[in-house]
């Protein structure tokens, strides 16, 4: 749909092979969600704009069907603290994510035009247009499978295999700050010697915006990361990355040694066993959210992780009633 004058009107017509008369920018002025918030106004319709204007559509009705599933999917993702970016949010994985978990009840055809509309943002917005896999169940598991105990101490001890002093150093960044601080991969790239602070024994961990926001590092990852500091005072701990790369953690991590014994390193593993671990010691919901940088979650996908407590049965009747255990 992006003319070569970036200027000049894009143009719609109302039915499939009618006249061009109906102006997009005039259609997205007066688009209003059915779920308006602050985000909207500053974030959330500049993307809806820059996206759904660099399709191939031309009918009237195809764009405002486009224009509602793609407004939809921005709210979604900004509740779940995804980076913003076509390649995340157009990826074929959080289309299908979106499709099966945000939309709530409703037919199965309904989330396939949606899936269809998304498809048709990312075939105008992406470089690579991503490949079409089988589609997901609606009862998608919200949250990767957290690490078991055993697992990590064998992640653990990989990172001492490391063969290059800089693949061990962003290794151990790595499993640092996301098991222990719940840190996403785009904002461990920032994470220098100067966003940590430190409070009667404990880290604080600074995370820049757009989430900005401080997250207390687990206690059993503290001297790890003391160790780090110390040995790069001046550059982010995780390693020299350059400011013009997309994603600079892909080439650490695509050549790591990871033995095949040796359950796969996975971010958002790594995020989900940080996330489980709060949960277990009983943290308030509101603090899980605020240092994990999100408005929202689905905590009930987290529940065949936790810990049943068993031996509290009794214990947490007693609590439950307002009595001490």
């Amino acid at each position: 749909m992006i003319d070569d004058d970036e200027n000049a009107p894009v143009l719609l017509s109302r039915v499939k092979g009618g006249p061009l008369e109906i102006d997009a920018a005039t259609l997205l002025g007066r688009y209003t969600p059915s779920r308006w918030s602050p985000f909207w106004e500053t974030t959330g319709k500049h993307l809806l704009r820059e996206w759904i204007l660099q399709t191939d559509i031309t009918t009237m009705p195809t764009f405002l069907a486009v224009q509602q599933a793609l407004s939809r999917q921005i709210f979604w993702a900004h509740e779940l603290g995804l980076d913003l970016t076509p390649e995340v949010l157009l990826s074929e994985r959080h289309i299908n994510a979106f499709v099966a978990t945000g939309l709530g009840s409703i037919s199965n055809n309904t989330r396939k035009a949606y899936r269809t509309s998304l498809r048709r943002v990312a075939r105008g917005t992406l470089r690579k247009v991503p490949q079409e896999r089988k589609h997901p169940t609606w009862n998608h598991r919200g949250i990767a499978p957290p690490y078991t105990p055993d697992e990590l101490a064998e992640i653990d001890a990989a990172v001492l295999l490391q063969t290059t002093r800089l693949r061990t150093r962003f290794f151990d960044s790595w499993v640092c700050f996301c098991v222990g601080a719940g840190v996403r991969n785009t904002e461990l790239r920032f994470i220098a010697r100067s966003d940590i602070t430190e409070d009667d024994g404990m880290l604080l961990v600074h995370i820049r915006s757009p989430r900005e926001r401080i997250v207390p590092l687990r206690r059993e990852y503290a001297d790890r990361v003391r160790a780090l500091m110390a040995a790069h005072p001046e550059e982010p701990l995780a390693g020299p990355f350059r400011p013009d790369q997309r994603d600079p953690l892909l080439r650490p991590r695509s050549r790591l040694v990871i033995p095949d014994s040796v359950s796969k390193p996975d971010t958002e593993r790594f995020r989900s066993t940080w996330l489980v671990r709060l949960l277990d010691d009983g943290f308030p919901l509101n603090r899980i959210l605020e240092y994990g940088g999100q408005a929202s979650y689905r905590f009930d996908s987290t529940i065949p992780y936790l810990d049943e407590r068993k031996d509290m049965a009794r214990a947490d009747l007693r609590r439950a009633a307002g009595y001490d255990a």
